[in-house]
């Protein structure tokens, strides 16, 4: 019992590193359960797919497998901290504040008994003293008596002297008895103190080891349910996928081209003198390119954005004003995103953030010497950045891969996606979630 107090304290040290240990382990499963939900969704968002059965089947399942994360998510993030973190966070915090409260507790008893064991000890030593004295004073009184030529006076000193040490002698030996007696009765009473402390402590076990227990079994718990809520996705998913039917799909799509009409037989015209027989002045791009229209000029269809192709960089050779709120202006020298083309002659780019179209024949690609003296200083003024956290190996042919520390400008923004433009040049999607973003 007099080494339990050490002991239990080890125990309780020990038993605090556990609370924390497990409460940081389910934290970082519901970490991992929000990152794991956001980024899978954040890829399936971005698939484009077809029509026909193939394309509701996989739009079914797609939709079925972000609730089902979503629903993972609100599972392990709401209900593991409601049940399981927060209750483990208390625990600890109590276990903390009974452990200080008993140690202290342990420190006053350990101080009193240390304090009276020194008075005991005093009262030993001038108890003892008194003895040695008495006895030195006895055998000179006896050296005295021998000697028949020793002064009666001063035998009769001696004799007196004797007599008062012997009164302190027992009135020291009394004091050491009575400290001696008093010692023992608080022995008694400080052993059923450490009793007490030390059931304390086994108290206080008690409640962490029912408390870590309860935690676990919630734990255990969550995942079966989750088990079972996946299980159900799946089995929804394979009554979509048993509706899919490529026969089904490759009819309706034969049956649309057929409707498509044929294009108009071309015409004869007649040459007119004097009239305009071109329908676009300067057909080797020149004036086009300066931005000058000529007599008869129809300017070419536009296109809209229907999805993503691997993007390039490309440098404006010319001003370019736009003749309406589609259109990206630019001027000499920047540098623009193409994020896509179309035969027409026209593409859709990005440039400060800001998208339009615009002619390809006012831009220049870039060459390998034009990035040497775009990137010279990096990253560029003006633009948003992201300083990528983790290694990103994209999947697709338009994204953009990245290593953890570089860093990215940043060209446009769609949800949890981006467009990026790295140090040499190249450019892509890129994930938000892997990288921390630094407005301009």
């Amino acid at each position: 019992m007099w080494e339990g107090e050490e002991v239990a304290a080890a125990r309780a040290e020990l038993a605090e590193k556990t609370l924390t240990d497990i409460t940081k382990f389910i934290g970082a499963r519901v970490h991992v359960e929000e990152k794991y939900a956001k980024l899978l969704g954040s890829k399936t968002s971005k698939v484009r797919s077809e029509g026909g059965t193939i394309g509701v089947g996989w739009q079914s399942i797609r939709d079925q497998q972000n609730h089902q994360l979503s629903t993972n998510y609100e599972h392990f993030s709401q209900k593991m901290l409601n049940d399981i973190v927060n209750p483990m966070e208390a625990r600890r915090k109590q276990h903390f504040n009974d452990k200080s409260k008993l140690s202290n507790d342990f420190a006053q008893l350990k101080k009193e008994h240390k304090r009276r064991e020194a008075e005991l000890n005093d009262k030993k030593t001038h108890y003892y003293k008194c003895c040695e004295a008495l006895e030195k004073e006895k055998r000179k009184l006896d050296e005295s008596s021998k000697n028949p030529n020793y002064p009666p006076a001063k035998l009769t000193k001696l004799q007196t002297a004797v007599s008062d040490f012997e009164a302190k002698q027992q009135q020291a030996r009394k004091v050491y008895m009575d400290g001696v007696a008093d010692f023992n009765a608080f022995k008694k009473k400080y052993e059923d103190g450490m009793r007490l402390l030390l059931s304390e402590y086994q108290n206080m076990d008690q409640r962490r080891l029912e408390t870590i227990r309860d935690s676990l079994q919630a734990y255990i718990k969550h995942i079966d349910d989750s088990a079972s809520s996946f299980l159900q996705f799946c089995d929804a998913c394979r009554d979509q996928l048993a509706t899919v039917s490529a026969t089904k799909d490759m009819k309706e799509y034969l049956e649309g081209l057929s409707q498509e009409k044929p294009p108009k037989p071309d015409q004869y015209e007649e040459y007119r003198s004097g009239s305009s027989n071109s329908a676009v002045a300067g057909e080797d791009g020149e004036d086009l390119a300066m931005g000058v229209v000529a007599p008869g000029y129809q300017p070419l269809p536009k296109i809209s954005l229907l999805g993503y192709s691997r993007n390039r960089v490309v440098r404006a050779q010319y001003d370019f004003a736009g003749s309406d709120g589609l259109d990206l202006k630019f001027s000499y020298g920047d540098v623009i995103v193409v994020i896509k083309e179309d035969e027409s002659g026209w593409c859709v780019g990005e440039l400060m953030g800001r998208r339009g179209l615009f002619p390809l024949c006012m831009v220049k690609a870039f060459g390998d010497e034009d990035f040497v003296g775009a990137h010279s200083f990096w990253p560029p003024q003006g633009y948003d950045t992201l300083v990528v956290q983790h290694d990103f190996a994209g999947e697709e042919e338009n994204e953009l891969s990245a290593k953890e520390g570089d860093i990215l400008i940043v060209t446009g923004t769609y949800g949890e996606w981006c467009t990026a433009e790295s140090k040499e040049g190249r450019t892509g999607l890129f994930p938000l979630c892997f990288a921390l973003q630094s407005k301009s």
